[in-house]
């Protein structure tokens, strides 16, 4: 089965890929899923990291900022 959103509405095109997500979805073997969702988590992780490093470096630069106008 081949999902195309071919001659659909813009509005439902959204839809249609929604359902035939799932419905590849539904054919995946549970070692292929576990794959997806294992890769899936470790991105949102390594996101976080990410925002957690930069808000890290914004902290450390108004922190800095914050001395050197003392210092005046």
């Amino acid at each position: 089965m081949a999902c195309a959103a071919v001659g659909v509405p813009g509005l439902f095109r959204g839809s249609v890929g929604a359902i035939c997500t799932q419905a590849a979805l539904l054919r995946l073997t549970p070692s292929a899923l576990r794959h997806l969702t294992l890769s899936s988590i470790m991105k949102s992780k390594r996101k976080t990291d990410h925002l957690e490093r930069t808000a890290d470096v914004v902290r450390r630069e108004n922190e800095f900022l914050f001395h050197q106008g003392r210092k005046h």
